[in-house]
């Protein structure tokens, strides 16, 4: 497998965005799967887009390919993810992608599921295709994120955004004080975490996690 830096154009990144546009449209809504777009490109035309389906399959190449309308022989794959090698539920993608003639794949960001991590780069690159990955990593290596972590500590990841006043205490508009003394402070694994458990009128709890390692 090719350790060099790829360039990229800026015809390259423009397409990147749409999947990357459409990978943000499906986030949250892809199952136990992460949210992936996928753009074909031939002769400088897209002729097909695709996105990861609701509830995680089929996957976003998959749609893009069967999306087609038209020959896909030598054209070019943009996705943000790198394409699954593995069967699963559904079949490989990259299996369609060899069985469709598409001469080149460009992905952002290399898989972190261990079935998949690099394999599929040299899947394709052993079939005479174009690999190149790395493409708007950073953008959108803040997109997958939360699926990294979900996939490395096997826990789910949990955003929460609470208002507290100066005195650690949450106020609601019908009660002046609602937070109760029900507080604990405990550890998961590796994470520091904060309970706070209202009173039974208000049925509220603020769950706060904290990494520490």
């Amino acid at each position: 497998m090719s350790t060099k830096k790829h360039k990229f154009t800026l015809k390259d990144k423009f397409y990147m965005e749409i999947a990357l546009d459409m990978t943000r449209s499906r986030h949250g809504l892809t199952g136990s799967n992460p949210s992936v777009g996928c753009v074909i490109v031939k002769n400088d035309k897209i002729i097909s887009i695709g996105q990861t389906s609701f509830n995680g399959r089929p996957h976003a190449e998959s749609n893009a390919i069967n999306n087609s309308f038209e020959d896909l022989k030598g054209s070019k794959m943009y996705v943000t993810l790198e394409p699954c090698c593995h069967h699963g539920l559904t079949p490989p993608c990259t299996d369609l992608i060899i069985k469709s003639k598409i001469s080149e794949v460009i992905y952002s960001v290399t898989d972190i599921d261990k079935r998949v991590s690099n394999k599929s780069f040299k899947i394709l690159n052993s079939k005479k295709i174009i690999v190149k990955k790395g493409l708007l990593k950073k953008k959108i290596e803040r997109f997958y994120h939360p699926y990294f972590f979900n996939r490395k500590k096997k826990l789910p990841y949990v955003t929460g955004k609470i208002a507290i006043s100066k005195n650690n205490i949450i106020y609601s508009k019908y009660q002046k004080k609602i937070t109760k003394i029900i507080q604990k402070n405990f550890k998961i694994n590796n994470f520091k975490c904060f309970l706070s458990i209202s009173d039974e009128k208000n049925y509220s709890i603020a769950f706060t996690i904290i990494q520490t390692s």
